[in-house]
């Protein structure tokens, strides 16, 4: 019996390293049209895909199935499918793509075309476009509302924020914000927008519920990105020109910390699935800069394979995905190990309990 609880204990332990993988991240190497995948478990590049020419904006699909990467130069939607880190659909869209949004649902994904002042909407079944939403001068960022029904397109030439009704893709509200609006974001209840303002070095804290701006937080010199964390309570902001992440205390809007990422250009940033990290992708230096969020310090910095390290959106897998395919041959050799392992208590028992005659 002591045997056998030693084994029930190893399988499970092996089952539960097996499914126990951290989630990876997907940045793009602007001059040699690529993407990295990191493990965020180790901070290593295990994986680079070739997508089209200047990859910078990035989503993900809510079940992490799927990445896509908008592809500045040559106008093109790169789907990567995760199981497999291969493209498996090239989509062409519009002048000068750069930020991408997916529905909650994960049924459309949508792509601000800069050079056409317009949004694809796209279904990601199918890879055909449906529509183009004309929407302000030069769009930059977009964010789903989490009822689906609302998208938020940063323009950054205007100084505005469109609001598309997502049923009727036609744009009802139009609001200024302050100057160089790049990055949006949306809190997990719907009720607040913050929006990035490169320009005027500020975050505008926008109400859902009037629509209209109710806060300014003062950043760092041009702020582009933005990411929440898990459970909303920090805003993090990437500071382009001073090299720096602000970290934002969503209660009060206020700066409570600012971190130098220790690299040039930091412009995307992303959330670990758990809240721990947060990475952002440094155009300037062709790194990654982690920070861990425990002490708002830095932990490590990735280097890339490539020049230009951009990722303008979410590039982290979510949480429900982090286990289905981080170490698939891992799971294998787990299970025949187990199968061995019972196969040789199985020999135990029969030697012990059935005498071998002479």
């Amino acid at each position: 019996m002591r045997l056998l609880r030693t084994i029930l204990f190893i399988s499970i332990t092996i089952c539960t390293y097996s499914v126990s993988a951290e989630p990876f991240a997907y940045v793009g190497t602007f001059s040699n049209g690529t993407v990295n995948v990191i493990d965020t478990a180790t901070n290593t590049v295990v994986d680079t895909i070739t997508v089209g020419a200047g990859p910078l904006g990035v989503s993900i699909s809510p079940n992490g199935d799927f990445v896509y990467i908008s592809n500045f130069l040559d106008e093109t939607l790169s789907v990567i499918k995760t199981e497999t880190n291969q493209v498996v659909a090239t989509i062409d869209i519009g002048n000068m793509p750069r930020g991408i949004a997916v529905s909650p649902d994960g049924n459309l994904i949508y792509v601000a075309n800069t050079g056409d002042n317009n949004v694809s909407v796209i279904n990601a079944s199918t890879f055909e476009i449906i529509t183009n939403i004309e929407v302000g001068n030069f769009p930059f960022g977009v964010a789903v509302s989490p009822d689906r029904n609302t998208l938020y397109v940063t323009n950054r030439n205007d100084f505005t924020l469109s609001f598309v009704n997502t049923t009727t893709n036609t744009v009802f509200k139009t609001i200024d914000t302050e100057d160089g609006p790049f990055g949006v974001v949306v809190s997990k209840d719907g009720t607040t927008v913050y929006v990035a303002n490169f320009i005027s070095e500020t975050i505008s804290v926008i109400s859902t519920f009037s629509n209209s701006i109710v806060d300014t937080i003062n950043t760092g010199a041009g702020t582009e990105d933005l990411a929440l964390s898990p459970d909303d309570s920090r805003l993090y902001a990437t500071n382009f020109t001073d090299n720096t992440v602000s970290v934002i205390d969503t209660s009060t809007n206020q700066v409570i910390e600012t971190v130098p990422v220790e690299a040039l250009g930091p412009q995307g940033i992303s959330v670990t699935p758990d809240g721990a990290f947060v990475y952002t992708a440094n155009a300037g230096s062709s790194n990654v800069s982690v920070i861990q969020t425990s002490d708002n310090s830095l932990f490590d910095i990735v280097p890339l394979d490539g020049g230009g390290a951009i990722a303008f959106g979410t590039f982290i897998e979510p949480a429900e995905i982090i286990n289905t395919t981080a170490v698939p041959t891992l799971n294998l050799w787990s299970m025949l190990l187990v199968i061995g392992l019972f196969g040789i208590i199985s020999l135990y028992v029969i030697r012990k309990r059935v005498p071998i005659s002479s």
